[in-house]
């Protein structure tokens, strides 16, 4: 990666954009040739799940000896995929490392972030803390799905289903949101035995106004012509814990997988159209969900 670095690498990220044949897309994903990568790992250890971007965008570029491409990665439940593996440079590793920045503006804009990393003989250890309030989301609903993949867990048509929160939804015009995010990882793998688990959480407080005018053409009547104005309210949390084991003996393995996701969504919109009959509507939903799951497989 000497070759290709210039000084101007901040994140990880910054620095597979410039290796030959890799890219970023939009959402985050570590890209080969247009396809995307599997895993992406450190020292051969995984870091929360399918998600890339929580690695690449908050580890230095400069922790970094160097980067492998494997074809054929085994994950910790058996199945095979590609893996982009994040070599750690000896003097990061066995000790936390970390950064922290914030920025404060006009109208009380905030951000604010911090990660902190212990990498070493007895596993690696990550904690990521975001907060904002001009919509900019630690998570999107391409995470959300990817982060809560449950391995084998399908129905008879061979589809995962899992349900987003709405309020990561940004549809529409946004007028304000706020987010608290928090991550907490630990993973660790051997020739015998493997463990890789996470927890997340995101709440959110978004709002949105969508305003919309028709005008009546010749020939329509004039009840066509109006002035609408919707205000969307959402307020709501979401968690993922994800827990893996896999215990090798000789040519087979047990692997056991648990889950749990609380969900809470409060969803309140209310629009209002000005016309000849003013009409006046107002929808709420209140959602709340748990879901607990295991699995249980020996190869």
């Amino acid at each position: 990666i000497i070759a290709v670095k210039d000084g101007t690498e901040i994140t990880t990220e910054d620095l597979i954009k410039k290796l030959p044949g890799f890219d970023v897309n939009e959402n985050g994903k570590v890209t080969f040739k247009g396809s995307p990568i599997g895993q992406v790992l450190v020292d051969g250890n995984e870091l929360f799940g399918g998600n890339h971007k929580i690695a690449t965008q908050n580890i230095a570029s400069d922790m970094l000896e160097g980067i492998d491409m494997w074809q054929n990665y085994t994950n910790i439940s058996g199945s095979r995929s590609t893996a982009l593996n994040l070599k750690l440079k000896d003097k990061y590793k066995n000790k936390i490392n970390g950064s922290i920045e914030g920025d404060y503006g006009t109208k009380n804009s905030y951000y604010s972030h911090l990660n902190l990393f212990r990498f070493g003989k007895t596993g690696n250890l990550a904690f990521i803390w975001d907060a904002n309030n001009i919509v900019k989301d630690p998570i999107s609903f391409v995470d959300f799905h990817e982060m809560n993949t449950i391995e084998n867990n399908v129905n008879e048509e061979g589809i995962i289903r899992r349900e987003a929160p709405s309020f990561l939804n940004n549809d529409g015009k946004v007028k304000s949101k706020d987010n608290q995010f928090g991550a907490i990882q630990y993973s660790k793998s051997s020739k015998t035995f493997s463990i890789s688990g996470y927890s997340i959480f995101n709440n959110t407080q978004l709002s949105k106004v969508l305003q919309t005018r028709r005008t009546a053409f010749a020939n329509q009547p004039l009840s066509f012509s109006f002035d609408e104005t919707s205000i969307e309210d959402n307020q709501g949390l979401f968690g993922t814990t994800q827990i893996k084991l896999r215990k090798n003996f000789n040519d087979n393995f047990i692997y056991y997988h648990f889950g749990y996701k609380p969900t809470k969504d409060n969803f309140n919109k209310r629009t209002e159209r000005f016309s000849e009959n003013d009409l006046f509507f107002d929808i709420e939903d209140k959602i709340k969900k748990q879901n607990l799951y295991n699995f249980l497989s020996w190869n």
